[in-house]
């Protein structure tokens, strides 16, 4: 399904697409985990909703946005977790986006996935912004199901030659972290990371 509920009072890019419900990461500091339980990963068959949203058909969530605004991918659930090794959702909807050249934010914490083939060819095809959640080495400990810093950072120099733009998004930022983090921005401007965003801890 293809949505967007109140995302649109504060959010750009407010609707979205996820290929997966649940998540594999279990990041130590995750604020879907007080409201549920996200460790049970399903697949979504959301390919056909995608087709037809590029298409032109809007639901009563889309139908405000007649204009082709890119759509944010991975908003709920990373569409690069382990399960797409067995299931392959988020590459049929690669397909769609590298056939239709439809515009679109890609937010994932396991870019090493998408280094490999047929993932970076149909990558290349696509108007895309890759968003690599990553920070620095500290955060490892707290990401255990999720690749390390130093693979995500290695991942992000082969997409930047591929993709539009590949932009580091620091989320949750830990004050306590901030000079680790400082001293890497040299190395992401090195591995062709074109910007950062920074977001705060979301909690009770």
């Amino acid at each position: 399904m293809i949505s967007c509920g109140l995302q649109c009072i504060n959010c750009p890019y407010p609707i979205h697409i996820d290929t997966y419900s649940g998540c594999s990461h279990a990041c130590k500091y995750c604020f879907a985990n007080e409201k549920l339980t996200i460790a049970n990963v399903k697949p979504l068959n959301n390919a056909n909703a995608l087709r037809s949203f590029i298409n032109g058909h809007r639901t009563l969530e889309t139908k405000w946005c007649d204009w082709d605004i890119p759509l944010h991918w991975g908003a709920n659930s990373d569409p690069f977790q382990a399960c797409e090794n067995e299931y392959k959702r988020t590459l049929e909807c690669l397909e769609i986006f590298s056939e239709t050249k439809y515009p679109f934010i890609v937010s994932t914490k396991n870019p090493v996935l998408a280094t490999k083939e047929p993932y970076l060819s149909l990558l290349k095809e696509c108007e895309c912004v890759f968003q690599i959640s990553m920070a620095c080495g500290k955060y490892d400990k707290l990401e255990p199901g999720a690749p390390c810093f130093e693979k995500r950072l290695r991942a992000a120099k082969i997409l930047s030659r591929r993709v539009k733009r590949v932009i580091a998004r620091i989320q949750p930022y830990f004050i306590d972290c901030r000079r680790d983090i400082i001293l890497e921005l040299p190395r992401y401007k090195e591995a062709g990371i074109y910007g950062i965003i920074v977001e705060g801890y979301k909690t009770k």
